[in-house]
């Protein structure tokens, strides 16, 4: 019996070191580093059967930090810098076309949504510094493999 109880115990005492480790994985303050899948890749030049994405403005990744390190801003929040001065814009297909709007939202994660860097970027979180370029590599210029990517 005593063994048993003791047994019992230490199966709880596992138990409960598990759940605190999954706690804190959890409630992990700092970012993960993103993978190469998660970053991405941005256009340079529109692809054919598609517009306005150019430098960028296509970008669909989560990067979430600038080349400095950084943290970026979401783009509904006015505050360290009126990032909320943009409006989203939709994308949309007419035809064989697909014209991209500028994908952002209630996220922090770097766009190009006026074309006006020549990459993506975003307002940071530094009340000192208001935009910066993220560091996302340029799309090869053949189409990429997603299938086999993932």
């Amino acid at each position: 019996m005593h063994c048993s109880l003791s047994m019992g115990m230490l199966l709880l005492l596992a138990t409960e070191a598990s759940a605190v480790q999954i706690r804190l994985d959890t409630n992990r303050t700092e970012d993960r580093k993103p993978s190469s899948f998660d970053i991405s890749c941005y256009m340079e030049k529109d692809p054919a059967g598609e517009e306005g994405g150019a430098k960028g403005r296509s970008y669909r990744g989560l990067m979430s930090s600038t080349v400095s390190g950084l943290k970026c801003q979401k783009w509904s929040d006015s505050k360290p810098w009126n990032a909320s001065d943009i409006k989203p814009a939709a994308d949309n297909t007419k035809g064989d076309i697909s014209k991209w709007g500028n994908g952002i939202g209630n996220h922090n994660y770097c766009r190009n949504p006026d074309s006006s860097m020549d990459k993506p970027w975003c307002y940071t979180s530094d009340p000192k510094k208001e935009k910066e370029l993220c560091e996302i590599p340029k799309c090869p210029e053949n189409k990429r493999n997603w299938k086999k990517e993932a």
